[in-house]
């Protein structure tokens, strides 16, 4: 009370709560329903169970196709062992199908810019060797498949090798070597046997003596039909006679 009269106060108690649930119509003294405003969905109990997911393929390595030595991630290979083929090994059989199939991808990224013209677009003088950042070139290649391998190679064209030697030759008068991004499309390379069993190519990483990253093998099954990645550097040797130790990695030739 105040001054004699009543206080306005809110509610208490319950605090009530409506929802719509249905439509409904009446017509001639009947109801008749016009929609089901609930939501519905199968109790927990009746769900049924998923059939277990195919184990998945996995890497298990890369290597220098011809050498059949490792290719580390984070390591220095030749360009002429590059060229020569990649290989990555799977724990089981890929299927045929893939065969002349882009699953497995080989990028350079070049630095940017490379040649006169791309500086002067850039707003560089013509003599600059200022790096503004890279620019990717993905490798003319066909992909086969041998037994548990998908083996990428470049085409046969001894102009399509000395174009790539161009390139990067241009390539090393800005930097000293040059990135390579290996990539196996996960979701597109399935088991022989089974098609349900893609690859997981998810690898973890860890940190070399020598300060480089490794990736660990073999692959994990986190993601299911994920992509393997992986980079490494390519080098060319100097045309003019001097050897230069840096074309070369133990991490790859051991």
């Amino acid at each position: 009370m105040e001054d004699g009269g009543p206080v306005f106060r809110p509610p208490e108690g319950i605090e009530h709560r409506t929802a719509l649930i249905a439509l409904l119509d009446r017509a001639g003294g009947a109801w008749s329903l016009v929609s089901d405003c609930r939501a519905l969905f199968t109790p927990f109990a009746q769900v049924p169970e998923r059939p277990p997911a195919a184990p998945g393929l996995h890497v298990e390595g890369v290597l220098v196709a011809t050498r059949g030595t490792a290719l580390d991630n984070d390591t220095t290979v030749k360009l002429e062992d590059l060229l020569d083929g990649v290989a990555v090994r799977l724990d089981g059989t890929p299927s045929t199908a893939l065969t002349g199939k882009p699953v497995l991808t080989l990028t350079l990224d070049l630095p940017w810019p490379l040649f006169p013209a791309d500086r002067k677009s850039g707003g560089l003088p013509a003599k600059s060797t200022a790096v503004l950042g890279t620019q990717p070139l993905d490798l003319a290649g066909t992909v086969s498949v041998e037994d548990r391998e998908l083996l990428w190679r470049p085409p046969a064209e001894e102009e399509v090798r000395a174009g790539v030697e161009s390139m990067l030759e241009a390539a090393n008068k800005l930097v000293h070597r040059v990135r390579c991004r290996l990539t196996v499309h996960g979701r597109s390379v399935m088991d022989a046997e089974d098609p349900r069993r893609v690859l997981n190519g998810l690898a973890l990483s860890r940190v070399r003596a020598d300060e480089g990253i490794d990736v660990v093998f073999p692959t994990v099954d986190d993601v299911r039909g994920a992509d393997f990645t992986m980079w490494f550097w390519v080098a060319v040797p100097d045309l003019d006679g001097r050897f230069d130790a840096s074309f070369f990695d133990r991490h790859v030739f051991v």
